[in-house]
């Protein structure tokens, strides 16, 4: 009870009449486990009140709050630091440090860059994703997500190159504007985001989508229509793997606040692992032989002539065997780079621990 937690400090008054209790400098601070007694209480506009301070008679009190987060009401002196507070307003404080505590230890706890969760993550989403392949439902939609990102990769590659598209579930559908109406688009877009991560001092977040405003301008104006629009058909498969990667990468940075970011990052890391394992290790069997390669499309089955692999090979001069030893290659090296991340935390999260206190 807050009565005898504020008997054990050995100093205090209490009004009989109306029983608030007179508390001495850190005294608050110490009952209620912060490192002030009052976090950002405004001094300047506090009202004086009639009261007089218990340990200053000539001093009246000024009428503040606890803080801002939580304006719980009390009375402070500005000439001894000391605070008159009722046991009703004593109780809240501590109640409400108290959450706060709890809070802030889950999201340590949470946190991908240093909680213990952090460390699970990985192995959980992995066996996660291991087992979702034997549960229809889950294949279904996390296959379904992959399809998407091939998708998404025609569309990014087709903007890039000047030409907007839209994705749809199986098919992306460009439109015919001019180039230089779709370089402004997505310019203005890269540049809105990455003034975002600078605005927040993300300095990751803002290379990167300063990163892709080079790659853009590069890709629009100093690139072949012709080998332009090999790699918007090579779009596709690339984006099977790139914006995984990007999603397991974004794991480990902070990205803008109003994304809510924090906890999303565990859902999207399990989706990206998903499908870098499982792209992987179907470019892996490929290359060894023991599927076939995949000619044909969603859309027209494996007969359509029109599939990606179809044209890569027939219009672009590309072979089976180079095809695959690339995917095969990339999906190693993005494997590789989202593992390493992961190591690295690991190993730093090794030393803090054992490093003296």
């Amino acid at each position: 009870m807050v009565g005898s937690v504020i008997a054990d400090l050995g100093h205090r008054h209490e009004c009989i009449s109306c029983k608030a209790i007179a508390l001495r400098k850190n005294d608050l601070s110490m009952l209620a486990l912060t490192a002030v007694d009052l976090p950002d209480a405004p001094w300047g506009s506090a009202n004086e009140s009639i009261l007089p301070c218990p340990h200053c008679p000539t001093v009246q009190l000024k009428e503040v709050v606890y803080s801002q987060v939580y304006p719980e009401p009390l009375f402070f002196c500005q000439s001894c630091s000391g605070i008159l507070i009722s046991h009703e307003s004593l109780g809240r404080i501590r109640r409400f440090r108290l959450k706060l505590e709890i809070k802030d230890n889950f999201n340590d706890w949470m946190d991908p860059h240093e909680g213990f969760l952090s460390l699970m993550a990985f192995p959980i989403a992995i066996i996660a994703a291991w087992l979702s392949d034997f549960l229809v439902l889950p294949a279904v939609l996390l296959k379904g997500i992959d399809i998407q990102f091939h998708e998404l990769g025609h569309t990014f590659m087709s903007w890039v190159s000047g030409t907007p598209a839209i994705p749809l579930a199986i098919v992306t559908i460009p439109f015919a504007v001019p180039k230089i109406v779709t370089y402004g688009i997505m310019a203005l877009s890269l540049f809105y985001w990455s003034s975002k991560g600078r605005a927040e001092g993300l300095k990751g977040f803002t290379a990167f989508f300063y990163a892709l405003l080079v790659f853009q301008f590069f890709w629009t104006f100093l690139i072949g229509n012709g080998t332009a629009n090999e790699y918007v058909v090579m779009g596709g498969v690339l984006g099977q793997f790139l914006i995984p990667l990007i999603l397991g990468l974004a794991y480990f940075y902070d990205l803008p606040k109003f994304w809510n970011w924090t906890y999303l990052r565990y859902g999207f890391l399990f989706v990206a692992l998903y499908c870098l394992e499982h792209n992987s290790e179907y470019w892996s069997h490929i290359v060894k032989g023991k599927m076939p390669f995949p000619y044909g499309s969603v859309v027209g089955g494996a007969g359509d002539t029109n599939g990606d692999m179809n044209r890569l090979v027939n219009e672009f001069g590309w072979t089976e065997g180079s095809l695959g030893r690339l995917l095969n290659m990339l999906g190693l090296l993005c494997r590789t780079t989202i593992w390493c991340h992961f190591g690295y935390l690991l190993v730093q999260k090794m030393k803090s621990s054992s490093s003296p206190k």
